[in-house]
């Protein structure tokens, strides 16, 4: 499988890049009004608008920093069920760290240790010689108070830009 390392604070965690539609530099976003902090704003991407949220502010309450490794990931959080015909929802994620990706064997994925009852957007860890490499459940990233706001906010937009 292969991953596509980010940094989260001073952790590095890993995505799935079978959900990865692109990787692009930082970009302007449009800030929605009424959104949590940790939600940049909506990317146009290819004339759709998509939600973009800081992934460290939403996990350690600061703001990604723009450095030559910072980027926005646009993924699929469908990926996994498009056999079942399921429509993509994507998502722009902007993170630090953006460097690499590895390919890591499915037999060197452990569980973390920590039930967090599906709550948790780390599931599971790889650990080499130098660090332990958490893994992001894309699934879970966004707390659940949140994805119909999230999706709602993309909807609601979306019909905007097409009225116009």
């Amino acid at each position: 499988m292969m991953f596509l390392l980010i940094t989260i604070g001073n952790e590095r965690y890993g995505i799935d890049v079978s959900h990865v539609v692109k990787v692009i530099p930082p970009v302007a976003v449009k800030e929605i009004p009424c959104t949590p902090d940790y939600i940049s704003g909506l990317l146009n991407f290819h004339g759709h608008p998509i939600p973009v949220i800081d992934i460290n502010y939403l996990y350690v309450q600061q703001p990604v920093s723009i450095y030559l490794g910072s980027r926005i990931i646009v993924v699929d959080l469908m990926h996994s069920k498009k056999e079942e015909g399921a429509e993509s929802i994507l998502l722009g994620i902007l993170a630090e760290g953006v460097t690499e990706a590895i390919h890591i064997d499915q037999k060197s994925l452990v569980n973390s240790g920590i039930d967090m009852t599906d709550r948790s957007f780390v599931n599971r860890v790889v650990m080499n010689d130098k660090e332990i490499i958490q893994l992001v459940n894309l699934a879970n990233l966004v707390p659940d108070q949140w994805k119909s706001k999230i999706l709602q906010a993309n909807t609601l937009l979306a019909d905007e830009v097409l009225d116009q």
